[in-house]
């Protein structure tokens, strides 16, 4: 019976916002604005699903890295104000993988898709919001979630980098997988865009992905994605965390 009491109690402390301090109130406010991205995104799917073709569509919204790490970033602040003890967030290995995640969507978004490829944010104020919200307002919140919590939480890192760096990999992986062969497997035939032309073969993100058509172009991509971009960003940010315990400007900082 007295264990069972404890156990209440500590869970109870999950969710007790007496105990927060002005860090947590920060994660509080992300939760409302990663809220906003997850209703941007359920806003997209139902319009989606209004349209002709309306269950293509509204699968090309779902598997798009960008919906997807957003609303990562949902359930992450979601289990960090609500259920702070969760086996979620032993480690902190979600947020570390978040952080690669996010990383990719702003860069890949920003630099590639805007700043090379000729992208634009939106053609009307409502995607031109959105976007900005997805790929600029959510990950320099996020970026500043993730160095604060460096800072305040001395040597809390995962403490093995390459088992780590192998967790946060699952996932990326699965998604190369699923954007080297949807261009072969999704059927087109027969569908015609706004314009009245032909849909022709499916990529998540064109030519970049697009295997089936533009082998030399998306093959290198692909690749360059999986094996470089995303071990090099978790190093990146695992061992800013390290660096932020070991850097004389913040020797007197007490760890918590």
């Amino acid at each position: 019976m007295a264990n069972n009491v404890q156990n209440y109690e500590n869970q109870k402390k999950w969710y007790s916002f007496k105990e927060y301090n002005w860090f947590d109130w920060y994660a509080f406010t992300l939760f409302f604005v990663y809220s906003l991205s997850v209703a941007f995104f359920i806003y997209d799917l139902i319009t989606a699903l209004l349209k002709p073709y309306g269950g293509y569509y509204a699968w090309t919204t779902i598997d798009k890295f960008t919906d997807q790490s957003n609303i990562l970033l949902w359930f992450y602040m979601l289990f960090s104000i609500f259920f702070k003890k969760h086996s979620f967030l032993k480690n902190n290995q979600w947020l570390l993988s978040n952080l690669t995640y996010i990383f990719f969507t702003f860069i890949g978004y920003n630099v590639i898709l805007v700043g090379f490829a000729g992208y634009q944010y939106g053609p009307d104020p409502y995607d031109a919001f959105s976007s900005v919200w997805y790929h600029v307002i959510s990950p320099i919140t996020y970026f500043i979630f993730g160095f604060l919590f460096f800072y305040l939480y001395k040597d809390k890192q995962p403490q093995s980098y390459w088992k780590s760096m192998l967790k946060q990999m699952v996932y990326p992986s699965f998604y190369v997988v699923y954007i080297m062969f949807i261009p072969f497997v999704m059927n087109t035939s027969g569908m015609v865009d706004n314009q009245g032309q032909p849909i022709g073969t499916y990529a998540v993100y064109g030519n970049f992905t697009n295997l089936k058509d533009k082998l030399p172009v998306a093959l290198p991509v692909i690749l360059g994605m999986w094996l470089i971009f995303f071990p090099a960003s978790f190093a990146m940010f695992y061992y800013s965390w390290i660096g932020f315990n070991r850097s004389k400007l913040f020797k007197n900082r007490v760890s918590n």
